[in-house]
């Protein structure tokens, strides 16, 4: 079982500037801690895409799986082997995360965690330093959190 993603971005919504110093390097903190998972950008077309959008709420940012049902993106999912959605949307509710104050750091902490559950990653609900802790402000990808992916992936 592997997780080989692929994903691109909407660039209507995501400047050149955005994805190189925010969500590329947010995504890459994911490569290299199991051989079975690998997160790659492509310019072309892809089912896992990155949108950045105003939000309707304080949400900062989420990861909506496609719907098998062929309705669109909604709460439900293509689901591959081990849960992986094979069709997600990506977003980043940039005007909720300026207004909440956040960083560029903690912009990469966010695209971090949704591409976690992009890998089948659930939130964590305990007292540990995660990037999968919903609002938690880590900084990247934590040894709780690569022991998790291997874990659900393999070494």
């Amino acid at each position: 079982m592997a997780a080989n993603l692929q994903w691109t971005h909407d660039p209507a919504t995501v400047s050149g500037t955005y994805l190189n110093t925010i969500i590329k390097p947010a995504f890459n903190q994911w490569n290299g801690i199991s051989s079975k998972v690998k997160v790659t950008y492509t310019t072309g077309t892809s089912n896992l895409r990155v949108l950045i959008s105003s939000s309707v709420n304080d949400t900062a940012g989420e990861t909506i799986p496609y719907c098998s049902n062929g309705q669109g993106y909604n709460n439900c999912a293509v689901l591959n082997q081990g849960y992986v959605w094979t069709a997600a949307r990506i977003f980043g509710y940039d005007t909720a995360m300026n207004g909440a104050g956040y960083t560029q750091t903690n912009k990469t902490k966010l695209y971090a965690h949704e591409m976690g559950h992009a890998l089948a990653m659930n939130e964590v609900y305990a007292n540990v330093n995660a990037v999968m802790i919903q609002g938690k402000m880590a900084i990247g990808v934590q040894q709780y959190d690569k022991d998790n992916l291997k874990l659900r992936w393999g070494n």
